[in-house]
């Protein structure tokens, strides 16, 4: 970003440089104008007066801008250090010579100033002089200048209490420019705002962290020091101004001095660095800022005085007088040295800059720099002469490889050596060697790369030398390969360095031209106005103004400034004396041009140019061009502007040429021949017609004396001339220009249409018409200054008329050596001058010229201009001659004698009128063909008058070779057929007559097969069908055959000799002169399963849409994107209608309509079928009910029952939608959205308004249950199916084996009994046996390890020791138990514990945090035992003895529960509790046999009970484990959790839209193979939680 703003302020400051050169240059004009002057009035020193002021003034500007550019511009410091160098000389120099001008031409007026001054002086303040005006440089947002501006503004402006604010905010704006001026664009001028914009202002720029760097980095990345004075003294301003910041800023500068010196000192030049050393080794102290800085400031003293003496003796040297010996070159040397305006001269241009700011030099290619370089013998460096390279002092060298060159002459690594092939040299020893690439001096890609381990294998022993200054042969495993010089012998001169380039080029440019012969026909189409084109017209319609008299007053549209223009006179100059010396010996020439320059000037179309001319001044060489046999004019002077100046540009090259704004020949000859009356005319001096705007004259300058004696002079072109390279698109725009504003539609049409340049060719059906033409169209262009002249005409009504009618025929060609078409007005005939002239020598080259100067544009004699065509084809298929070597014999024998028989063509005679008389239909007949050869096509008018008379006549054609890659006769017929239809599309739309019937013949029934077939066909096949069928309907083809298709006759060539007598070419068949019955009909009995290149593999049909709306997830973007795809069809479809601008409503309606009927295809296709075809739908279709139709818009729509109603349409009849489609849903989540997420009952009411959705509701209750923002809303969490009872519950075994504990309380006790006892908290922990439910109750005296490892061991020496103890982490504890949460989650707790329990081999083990229901026995344990302990208790203070009483008790209540009865016998009052596992065994004791099957007399009383325990775990083990086998909650599953689910995590104390977002890193499954734990990764880290804490998000797949 900061590079960019550098940027942006570099290109803005040098905009700003721009102008003041233009500024000095205009000044710089007026001073020497004033200097040639032999008086000047006094008016004009008063204003030379006022213009030396701001002038002056400028001079300061400047020297602030190009400061701050090189402060900017710092890599081009020697490039900016030269153009202030320049720039200051000429300003100098304009100021010496005003201030000279103005003291030789004033008058003495000392009394009066004296009387002023000293009145002045008595009203100045008590300084005694006036100080000049404080100017505050603008401020542009560069962080560089943000301290000065503000000190500056703040002492003059901001400070100063006698400025209203508003003014203080007008002077700010106007201090303000680019980003800076941004900043406070945004505030209204008023008084309010101004402490608001100077504090936007200082919060922008007041960064001192940025204006820090800036400086730092202005010091870290100075430049090269170059060894003058104006370097050094520049790097001293620069590191004291950046330093001066910085200690602004509070950076202690002061103590920088040694880091300051070392930078600097490695950016000097060698010398200066040295004498730096030198001079510091005389301080015996480390040197300071001050010493560096004294000692540049000497060395730049030095080097001043230096060269001020070499000034001096150059200025000395010029002015000493010359020996008439050495005149001429001492006059070249005081030119170039004398004047300081031209201190600086360009070696290329020689214009007053560097080379390297020389457009001419930049605008050449990098070779032709590099050329001029060598030639001119310039720096490869500086590009300065009398420098090399290798001594050359300046820093610097190319920023792009770093070497030692100037970057406008790097040649990039990129650049392609030629790839033409080299000429090898004529080697006899060559012709029987085995060459390893016999094709070696013909590019081409290499056929395979060895590695250089293999190269030395295949490389032989044996070598030939060809020759001294030849090749040598070298043997290989490949062949010969062939390498070294190329027969150049070096020089012998031994002081001389040449260098030997060799290029190898290629000149194919005409032979790939020439190879369009023969490719396939394209498509013909209007072209489009390029870039450059349309910038053209649209100067022509900014600039163009209209004469007093109705001329045009043009500007000549320029592609860019016209500064790049290089001296023009030295030139012209030249080529005048030339034209001179050719006047000396051919006077009569000389005749003719001083008399067509006399009338040039008589006619005002020139004019005497008495000015100075300025630099960009363009001086045109001129030539003249006899035409004796001409009827206007026998001589025309062209202009050359395409004469290049010595910048290497000529005016030509400046210039815009224009569209072409005119119809073409080809449809002004085909109208032409429609007409019975026609009319051809010319525009008199069109070009010259139109008037050249004033400002633009200077570049149509030319020079002109009728003798040698006479001085030259300089004359201006005062109107359009012809030369120029816009002038045809100007004049033929001002005469499109006279049709626009023509009022008549037909004159208008007419002038636009119907002008070939300035000749006109137009017509009408009766002479009244055609007078009523003709006068029209005269009368509208003489209104724009043009004038028609040399009538011709077959009517003798308009001729006999005032007219300046003109005698013989009219030429139609497009070249003046070009063999055109010839009209003989007064019989109304065309004919063919040809005259062909024997070469001699018949070669490629003379073929191909006398083929091309045959010019047909209407094609009628195609049945002889295709021979040859094919000729030239043969000639570079079959042969691999030059363009000048002789042809074989058979094709100079073919070629002789076609031209032999082509010199009947003169003879040649047709009707120029193709419509019979008074015709009432017309019928357009095209027939085409193809042979091996070409193909082509004719086109025939058939019109038919009231009396029943028909007349065929012939009225184009159009001829191509083959091309000659091979192709099927099939493809070619078809070729033909798309000429065909090409060619009759273009003449209907050139002609001006209804065409009542369009027939198209071929002889090619598989061509006819191709049209009419509904099969695919291959790509060639089908690209030119389709092309056919867009431009004629396939049922007007029809079959002709071979015998009387005029259209073989161009596909086979007909000699020359025989085209006279050939009705079938001139009239077409016979059968077209009869009725339709008579025309040949095709034979329909050829099956098109024959037609070949049709695609025959099975394809299943898809009715996927070629828009795919399911790509598109939202409804919005859905509709606007269908709607931009309807509006580039609309604007493809329709390019002079285009839709531009945001999508309307009414486009956006049209996309929705169009995505219904898609969707509606998609989901009632078969009900579509029906309804269309008017058949009711089935009894069973899920639309029977809804009575649904289709509407004038192709959408389904619901008949319903509310047609009575007042609703609108839509409510009435709603369209029909099915809720499984893709647009049925996205419909859905959009309008759920836009009810700010209504619920599914307001969802489908809305949605019902317009549209019947069919399932509605459920997709109503999916969408608002799959929408995220209601999910998060409704934060509801999972519970999955219970789990499996762990085995710990079902194994029999000794009460307490796995244990569960937790916590309860706190228990307020007292110390003692009576007064004055102490309260303290008490707590209840609770061990809970996980098989028998039994429970062991122990009070705890407080919340620590010990006492809880006491209790521990308490209940262990009472119940044993248990093998797992589990216990919860106590984060599900509020309120009251926040003491109980924190000790059971301190690490003190979990490290003490754990290491006990495993000293005693107990595994302990803990439940997820927030999971209460994983430990649901002492959950359930310490409510029951709260219920009795509350009860009990009451609000009573116990002790804690009392209290452990009171514990027991409850204990031994608890563990009195039932479990289940003991008996199934209603009498057995009994029933199992975990009391009867707890009572019959020691602590310690081990297990004993079983008795279950021992009679109970033989069992002793230890034995008996023995058998009463084991009677009890039997009981267990068969009812009460039965009644855990139903799941009392959490019957079901959840949903299917998985690995990186969206999830959030259910918080205690948050709302659902608070909880923590998070992602399933990992799931944790039971035995069951469910998950009930899983991890999930949040921003803050992995924690474990429950599913009963995990709200699951919908995703894409559930949704």
């Amino acid at each position: 970003m900061e590079k960019e703003s550098f940027d942006t302020a570099l290109r803005e400051l040098t905009s700003k440089r721009s102008s003041f050169k233009g500024r000095l240059t205009k000044f710089k004009n007026t001073l020497e104008i004033l200097s040639n002057s032999k008086s000047i009035p006094q008016v004009e020193i008063s204003k030379l007066s006022i213009k030396l002021s701001r002038f002056e003034g400028l001079f300061t500007e400047f020297d602030e801008l190009q400061t701050q550019i090189e402060i900017l511009n710092v890599d081009s410091q020697e490039v900016e250090l030269n153009i202030r160098d320049i720039l200051e000389q000429d300003f100098c120099y304009c100021i010496a010579t005003a201030q000279q001008l103005i003291a030789d031409n004033s008058s003495p007026r000392k009394s009066s100033h004296s009387c002023c001054s000293n009145e002045d002086d008595r009203d100045r303040s008590l300084l005694g002089f006036k100080l000049p005006t404080i100017q505050i440089t603008k401020f542009d947002g560069s962080y560089y200048k943000w301290l000065e501006f503000k000190d500056i503004f703040t002492s003059l402006v901001h400070d100063n209490n006698k400025i209203k604010d508003v003014h203080k905010f007008y002077y700010l704006n106007s201090y303000l420019e680019g980003e800076a001026a941004r900043v406070i664009s945004n505030l209204e001028v008023v008084d309010k705002n101004y402490v608001k914009a100077w504090q936007l202002l200082c919060e922008r720029y007041d960064n001192k962290r940025q204006l820090i760097n800036n400086h730092l980095k202005a010091l870290f990345n100075i430049d090269t020091v170059r060894e003058s004075e104006k370097s050094l003294r520049f790097i001293i301003d620069h590191i004291s101004k950046n330093l001066r910041a910085l200690h602004t800023l509070g950076l202690p500068t002061e103590s920088w001095d040694m880091i300051i010196i070392f930078i600097v000192s490695q950016k000097l030049d060698a010398t200066t660095a040295l004498k730096w050393e030198e001079c510091r080794s005389n301080i015996r102290d480390l040197p300071t800022l001050h010493d560096f800085f004294e000692f540049l400031r000497n060395r730049a003293d030095v080097f001043e005085t230096i060269n001020k003496n070499k000034n001096i003796r150059r200025s000395s040297s010029a002015d000493m007088p010359c020996s008439p010996k050495h005149k001429f070159q001492t006059s070249k040397s005081f030119a170039t040295t004398s004047s300081s305006t031209k201190a600086i001269a360009c070696s290329v241009c020689k214009g007053n800059h560097r080379v390297y700011e020389c457009l001419a030099f930049k605008a050449k290619s990098i070779r032709d720099r590099l050329s001029l370089v060598s030639s001119l013998n310039l720096c490869r460096n500086c590009l300065r002469n009398n420098c090399n390279v290798e001594h050359c002092r300046l820093p610097g060298g190319c920023k792009i490889c770093r070497q030692r060159h100037n970057t406008l002459i790097h040649v990039p690594e990129s650049v392609d050596e030629s790839s033409a092939p080299v000429e090898t040299v004529s080697m006899s020893s060559l012709s029987s060697t085995e060459l390893a690439d016999p094709t070696f001096n013909i590019p081409s890609e290499p056929d395979m790369i060895l590695g250089a381990e293999l190269f030395w294998s295949i490389i032989g022993t044996e070598h030939h030398s060809l020759g001294e200054h030849r090749p040598t042969l070298r043997s290989s495993l490949l062949g010969w390969l062939i390498g070294g010089p190329i027969g150049i012998v070096p020089s012998v001169s031994k002081t001389s360095k040449t260098i030997h380039c060799n290029l190898a080029c290629s000149d194919d440019d005409l032979s790939n031209q020439i190879s369009k012969f023969w490719e396939l026909e394209k498509v013909p189409s209007k072209p489009s106005y390029t870039e450059e084109e349309r910038l053209c017209e649209q100067h022509f319609l900014e600039t163009t103004s209209r004469h007093d008299n109705g001329q045009f007053r043009v500007r000549i549209p320029l592609r860019c400034n016209r500064d790049c223009l290089g001296n023009s006179y030295t030139l012209a100059e030249q080529r005048f004396f030339r034209l001179e010396k050719r006047f000396i010996k051919q006077p009569l020439l000389k005749k003719l041009y001083v008399e067509f320059m006399r009338e040039y000037a008589d006619l005002g179309h020139l004019s005497v140019y008495n000015e100075i001319p300025p630099d960009t001044a363009y001086y045109i060489p001129h030539l003249p061009v006899l035409k004796l046999d001409s009827e206007s004019t026998k001589i025309r002077v062209v202009y050359d502007a395409s004469a290049r100046t010595t910048s290497g540009f000529s005016v030509n090259d400046l210039q815009m040429v224009g569209p072409n704004v005119q119809d073409s020949l080809f449809n002004i000859l085909v109208r032409f021949r429609q007409y019975k009356y026609v009319l051809a005319a010319d525009i008199e001096k069109m070009y010259r017609s139109i008037i050249v705007h004033e400002s633009d004259r200077d570049l149509q300058l030319i020079l002109w004396r009728e003798h040698p004696t006479q001085p030259l002079q300089t004359l201006q072109l005062n109107t359009v001339t012809y030369g120029f390279a816009s002038s045809s698109f100007l004049s033929t725009r001002c005469l499109w220009q006279c049709g626009q504003e023509c009022a008549e539609a037909r004159i208008a049409d007419i002038i636009k249409s119907d002008f070939y340049v300035d000749d006109l060719l137009t017509g009408a059906q009766t002479e009244e018409d055609l007078i009523h033409v003709q006068q029209s169209v005269s009368g509208a262009l003489a209104a724009g200054g043009f004038h028609l002249r040399k009538y011709r005409s077959n009517s003798t009504a308009l001729l006999n008329s005032s007219l300046s009618n003109a005698q013989g025929d009219l030429s139609i060609s497009n070249a003046a050596s070009t063999l055109g078409i010839s009209w003989t007005s007064s019989s109304d005939r065309l004919n063919f001058p040809i005259k062909f002239s024997d070469p001699g020598v018949i070669t490629k080259r003379t073929i191909l010229s006398c083929t091309f100067k045959v010019f047909d544009p209407l094609g009628l004699l195609s049945l002889c201009t295709i021979k040859p065509k094919i000729i030239i084809q043969r000639l570079w298929s079959e042969t691999k001659l030059g363009w000048d070597d002789k042809v074989p014999l058979h094709i100079e024998s073919e070629w002789r004698t076609f031209v032999k028989g082509f010199q009947n063509i003169t003879n040649l005679s047709i009707s120029r009128q193709v419509l019979i008389e008074n015709p009432i239909r017309i019928e357009m007949h095209s027939f085409c063909d193809a042979s091996e050869l070409a193909y082509g096509c004719c086109i025939y008018l058939k019109s038919c008058n009231a009396k029943g008379e028909v007349q065929v006549r012939l009225l184009c054609a159009k001829s191509r070779v083959c091309p000659i890659k091979r192709q099927t006769i099939p493809r070619l017929e078809l070729c033909g057929a798309l000429l065909s239809s090409d060619l009759s599309n273009s003449v209907t739309k050139a002609l001006r007559c209804r065409i009542d019937r369009h027939v198209y013949w071929t002889d090619s029934k598989v061509v006819l097969g191709w049209l009419q077939t509904s099969k695919s066909a291959k790509t060639f096949v089908a690209n030119r069908v389709t092309a056919i069928q867009e431009v004629s309907d396939s049922s007007l083809w029809r079959y002709v055959p071979t015998t009387q298709n005029p259209a073989d006759l161009v596909s086979r060539g007909v000699d020359p000799s025989n085209i006279s007598p050939c009705p079938l070419w001139w009239h077409g068949p016979d059968f077209l002169l009869g009725s339709e019955e008579s025309w040949p009909s095709q034979d329909h009995n050829k099956s098109m399963v024959e037609l070949p290149e049709l695609k025959v593999h099975m394809v299943e049909k898809s009715n996927d849409s070629f828009f795919n709306i399911t790509n598109i997830s939202r409804f919005t973007y859905l509709q606007r994107a269908y709607a931009w795809l309807l509006r580039f069809i609309h604007n493809s479809r329709n390019p002079n209608d285009k839709l531009t601008g945001p999508l309307q409503a009414s486009e956006c309606e049209n996309s929705l309509r169009l995505l219904i009927k898609i969707s509606q295809k998609e989901s009632f296709q078969s009900e579509l079928i029906l309804l269309s075809n008017k058949e009711p739908l089935k009894p069973k279709s899920i639309l029977s009910s809804l009575n649904p139709f289709i509407d004038v818009d192709g959408i389904l729509r619901v008949g319903g029952r509310l047609v009575l109603s007042d609703f609108d349409y839509d409510k009435k009849h709603p369209i029909l939608l099915q809720a499984s489609s893709h647009l049925t849903k996205i419909l859905f989540q959009y309008e759920h959205v836009r009810l700010m997420h209504a619920g599914p009952s307001h969802l489908l009411g809305s949605i019902r308004n317009r549209f019947w959705p069919i399932g509605g509701r459920n997709l109503a209750r999916n969408t608002t249950r799959s929408c995220i923002k209601c999910r998060r809303f409704r934060g509801e969490t999972m519970t999955n199916i219970m789990g499996n009872l762990p085995k710990d519950r079902l194994t029999n075994s000794f009460p307490f084996s796995v244990v569960g504990t937790d916590f309860a309380g706190p228990f307020l006790i007292t110390d003692r009994k009576g007064r004055g006892a102490k309260i303290s908290k008490c707590y209840l922990c609770i061990f809970v046996c996980f098989t028998y439910k039994c429970v062991h109750l122990e009070a705890v005296s407080e919340l620590s390890t010990k006492a809880y490892i006491l209790s521990l061991r308490r209940m262990i020496s009472r119940r044993g020791i248990p093998h797992i103890l589990l216990s919860d982490q106590g984060r599900n504890y509020v309120g009251a138990a926040r003491e109980i949460t924190s000790f059971l989650t301190s690490k003190e707790y979990e490290n003490s514990v754990v290491d006990f329990t495993s000293k005693l081999n107990i595994e302990f083990k803990f439940s997820p945090a927030y999971a209460p229901h994983f430990g649901g026995l002492w959950e359930a344990g310490i409510k029951s035992a709260k219920f009795h302990l509350n009860r009990v208790m009451g609000n009573a203070n116990l002790t804690f003895e009392e209290l452990s009483s009171l514990f027991a008790q409850v204990e031994a209540i608890l563990n009195s529960r039932p479990l289940c009865p003991l008996s199934s016998s209603p009498n057995d009052l009994q029933c199992l509790t975990p009391g009867h596992f707890l009572i019959g065994r020691p602590l310690s004791s081990l297990p004993g046999p079983s008795f279950a099957e021992v009679k109970e007399s033989r069992l002793d009383r230890y034995q008996r009970l023995e058998r009463a325990r084991q009677h009890f775990w039997r009981r267990w083990s068969s009812e009460y484990v039965a009644e855990l086998q139903q799941r009392v909650k959490w019957r079901t599953k959840c949903t299917n959790l998985k690995v990186d689910d969206l999830v959030l995590i259910k918080e205690p104390n948050a709302p659902p839209l608070c909880w923590q977002l998070g992602r399933v890193a990992r799931l944790y499954p039971g035995s069951d193979g469910i998950p009930r734990v899983a991890d999930v990764a949040t921003a803050q880290g992995t924690i474990r939680r429950a599913l009963n804490r995990l709200s699951l998000l919908p995703s894409d797949d559930s949704a």
